[in-house]
């Protein structure tokens, strides 16, 4: 597994973009 694998890094932003997805219903939720 290389970590500078550009799918590896892909995989990575786009769990980082659906985790700040549900971070910001949770947020407008609780608002």
């Amino acid at each position: 597994m290389n970590p500078m694998n550009p799918s590896h890094l892909w995989n990575w932003s786009l769990i980082g973009a659906l985790t700040l997805l549900v971070l910001g219903l949770a947020v407008a939720e609780v608002m």
